[in-house]
């Protein structure tokens, strides 16, 4: 049986594809790999360079399939097509559950760092009453991470009088409560935050390494490792 490789004409329609859908296609490149249905045969696989998530083009018992990674329900899944035309909404399809994974935020991730953070604030800090000048830095801080957050991604009216209504809260508790409450406090509304306005894994992990940053002082530690 012979290889099966994507015409060029096929390929520059993959391409197409990929850039009706937000995609930068340089995230992209092109492999060969053995067929599914035959250890002899090597087919065209489309790769997503960052995530290794890829869509391969098989051609059996007359009928195209494709096998996608990530799928609707499993890491892996393939569907038969009769003809290129459904191959390529297949295609489609397949690029919408990739955006999906790709922009889905990393809970688990989000927890982790809240426990360990929350964990060494109880460990390194006395629950003492911030000073009115540190209350003034923290005032500053938490408008710097609002500014950060608010150009990066389109929200809602209601989504953004959400992330007022957060800071407003860390700001007013910074004046009541003492440092290593405020700091638990102050890590689960990042992960409230993340949770709440669907942010994206890459807004998220700037959203923690810029707390680090601009907050890091009151526990001497980055925010994530």
């Amino acid at each position: 049986m012979p290889d099966f490789f994507l015409l060029k004409s096929q390929k520059n329609e993959v391409f197409q594809a990929i850039q009706n859908s937000g995609f930068p296609p340089e995230e992209f490149e092109w492999t060969v790999v053995k067929s599914r249905y035959s250890s002899e045969v090597q087919v065209s696989r489309v790769v997503h360079k960052f995530s290794g998530y890829y869509y391969q083009f098989e051609y059996h018992r007359e009928l195209n399939y494709g096998w996608f990674s990530p799928g609707v329900n499993f890491p892996i899944e393939h569907a038969g097509a009769a003809s290129w035309s459904v191959q390529i909404q297949y295609v489609n399809a397949w690029l919408k559950k990739l955006k999906r994974e790709l922009e889905e935020p990393d809970l688990w991730e989000a927890i982790a760092n809240e426990k360990v953070l929350s964990e060494i604030s109880v460990e390194q800090n006395e629950n003492i009453p911030f000073s009115i000048e540190e209350i003034h830095r923290i005032q500053e801080s938490l408008n710097e991470i609002k500014q950060y957050l608010i150009p990066s991604q389109p929200f809602s009216a209601e989504q953004l009088k959400y992330l007022d209504a957060r800071f407003d809260y860390l700001d007013d508790a910074a004046t009541r409560l003492g440092r290593k409450d405020w700091i638990v406090i102050f890590v689960g509304s990042l992960t409230n935050i993340i949770v709440g306005l669907a942010l994206t894994p890459s807004i998220a992990r700037e959203l923690f390494h810029i707390a680090g940053t601009v907050l890091g002082w009151i526990v001497k530690i980055p925010f994530l490792p």
